[in-house]
């Protein structure tokens, strides 16, 4: 046990918390910021990793969730953006991919992406998926709408193409069938052909949908006969 002996003295005194006393020593020496000394300490101990010291102290504290603090810290100091850290933390840890970590320092937890948005490891913020391609909560990454199907930007998933529409992977939106071809079903990639001696039906109002064909109609009456006929 550290003690020391001042002039005089016949018993020595054992060395207060928060000092020590090394050998024949006649008085006690303050612990350094950075170290801790129990009382009767010999010498100084340095703090361990995930806690911190200042000067003369008996024990160390431990370092607060959000914060990190080495080996012989003195102090505390803030995770970072984009870094988070539980309580007794020796160094920050990354935010893992598909979550977040404020833009504020001393991050103690980390928060889901939501769907439509993904983050990688160490991120501060989410960032929203482009068009063409969608996310579900807490993503990595952002993935491609496959053919048939359509998304706009910051979408947590993809929309079908409906019926008269087609579209290629990574589309934000679906196309028309073009003149001569139509499309029956949903989640189509492509347009067929009508087949010979059809035509496709505009329906919807003549809005350009063309979702299945019809035969092609020829008069053999002019107009004017056909109003006698009518």
């Amino acid at each position: 046990m550290g003690t020391y002996c001042l002039t005089g003295s016949v018993e020595p005194t054992t060395c207060p918390g928060g000092y020590f006393c090394g050998a024949l020593s006649s008085i006690y020496t303050a612990c350094p910021a950075g170290t801790y000394c129990p009382t009767g300490s010999w010498n100084a101990t340095v703090c361990p990793g995930g806690t911190y010291c200042s000067a003369r102290i008996s024990s160390f504290s431990t370092c607060p969730a959000g914060y990190y603090c080495p080996e012989g810290s003195t102090t505390f100091t803030g995770c970072v953006e984009g870094q988070y850290s539980a309580s007794g933390a020796e160094a920050c840890s990354n935010c893992p991919a598909g979550f977040y970590c404020g833009s504020t320092i001393a991050n103690s937890a980390f928060s889901s992406c939501v769907s439509g948005t993904y983050s990688a490891a160490g991120a501060s913020a989410c960032t929203d998926c482009s068009s063409g391609t969608y996310a579900v909560v807490e993503a990595s990454s952002c993935a491609t709408c496959s053919s048939g199907k359509y998304s706009e930007a910051a979408s947590g998933s993809c929309s079908s193409c409906p019926n008269g529409k087609y579209s290629s992977s990574g589309a934000s939106s679906c196309t028309s069938c073009s003149e001569g071809y139509f499309q029956a079903s949903q989640d189509a990639s492509s347009c067929d052909a009508c087949p010979t001696g059809q035509v496709p039906s505009l329906d919807n109002g003549g809005g350009g949908i063309r979702r299945f064909c019809k035969l092609i109609t020829t008069s053999i009456f002019p107009p004017s006969l056909c109003a006698l006929v009518l």
